[in-house]
């Protein structure tokens, strides 16, 4: 109850005060929204401290409503792991981890972990960290439970399982300037990347894909697609300046053009997945409530194309737009945060020794 205040009132704030987030709304709303949080807080914590309150499903659709919540007020700070949205991410993972596999094995436990779950592994996509270590427990119940061929969620999960893995290899790779690890390391990442990649698209040409939930679902998987491919092209950009060239430089720039044209394609398709009622871009006052949360959806993609640097430019100016007008007409104030990330890798992974054929051809930017 008191997070579905916060959550509304919130919502309400921000469109009666578009710019509230940035200059202060007035004090009396203030006041009763951080009544509605400190009650919110204070509730959850107090059911988590007894044994039942971790399998309660509204224990968990209220921490999950907080990641929500957080996003309306604008405070993910998608590499700092100590901003309130992943906090609330990483209660998500404590409840899981505590409710264990039993919920698993029904209809209502598994529609309660997916929602959850997906949250968890957007947190770790956004710190380039791998999913829990239970992941691979969990999604076994699952497949053994349900029929996994017509699961396509279950896949695209499986799916980011494995792509944050690979993330998370380069990451460390990268950050110990280690030119042997990367040349040792170097095809198996791209080949075990090739291989996540073969396994979902070999699933979807043989399984009718659903209707209903595949928009969100699938740009969650394309989002994985580009943020797979650019730690890649990381990688073979600080390959270019390893000083024994144990990769030949032609093997490293096919890999990468052909990296850039799968963000891009990725891109592209996510752009296209927009929902109808965003891309109309209705007056402020005519949003419903399927608006606030396909907009809540599709902020991480958009957002993604965005900070990306191998995305075109008209990629880049299509999602910003689409991105202010979430945050000005339907009041989702994390639309708004488009920073670039904090510097966390080798200033060779950001720029490659050698000026390659497809940023030399391209007109509008370079890579």
């Amino acid at each position: 109850m008191w997070v579905t205040h916060l959550f509304s009132l919130t919502y309400i704030a921000n469109l009666r005060y578009p710019t509230s987030s940035r200059r202060g709304s007035e004090l009396e709303t203030q006041r009763e929204l951080g009544n509605y949080l400190t009650k919110t807080l204070r509730t959850v914590r107090h059911a988590l401290q007894t044994h039942e309150g971790v399998l309660r499903d509204d224990v968990l659709i209220s921490v999950w409503m907080l990641t929500n919540y957080e996003m309306l007020i604008g405070s993910l700070r998608r590499e700092q792991p100590w901003s309130p949205w992943h906090l609330h991410s990483r209660g998500l993972y404590s409840i899981l981890k505590a409710r264990g596999t039993a919920p698993l094995y029904t209809i209502r436990g598994r529609s309660a972990f997916w929602l959850a779950y997906i949250t968890v592994q957007i947190n770790a996509l956004a710190l380039n960290s791998e999913c829990p270590p239970e992941s691979d427990e969990w999604l076994g119940v699952i497949k053994n439970v349900m029929d996994t061929d017509r699961s396509y969620i279950y896949h695209v999960s499986l799916f980011i399982v494995r792509v944050c893995i690979v993330i998370n290899q380069v990451l460390n790779i990268l950050n110990s300037c280690d030119f042997s690890a990367a040349s040792r390391e170097y095809h198996r990442l791209v080949a075990e990347f090739s291989a996540v990649e073969k396994d979902y698209y070999n699933f979807v040409l043989a399984n009718p894909v659903p209707t209903s939930p595949t928009p969100p679902i699938q740009n969650f998987q394309l989002s994985g697609v580009i943020k797979g491919h650019r730690f890649l092209q990381l990688l073979l950009n600080f390959l270019t300046h390893d000083p024994v060239q144990r990769v030949p430089l032609n093997q490293l720039e096919t890999q990468r053009n052909y990296s850039v044209r799968r963000i891009r394609d990725a891109a592209q398709s996510i752009l296209n997945n927009v929902p109808v009622c965003i891309k109309t871009l209705p007056r402020r006052g005519e949003q419903s409530p399927k608006s606030v949360s396909d907009a809540l959806r599709i902020i991480w993609p958009l957002t993604t194309i965005c900070i990306i640097k191998p995305t075109l430019p008209a990629q880049k100016r299509e999602a910003a737009k689409i991105l202010d007008f979430i945050g000005e007409e339907i009041g989702v104030r994390q639309a708004f945060d488009r920073a670039p990330a904090p510097r966390y890798i080798p200033e060779q992974a950001e720029r490659p020794l050698v000026l390659m054929d497809l940023e030399s051809n391209e007109k509008e930017e370079i890579i």
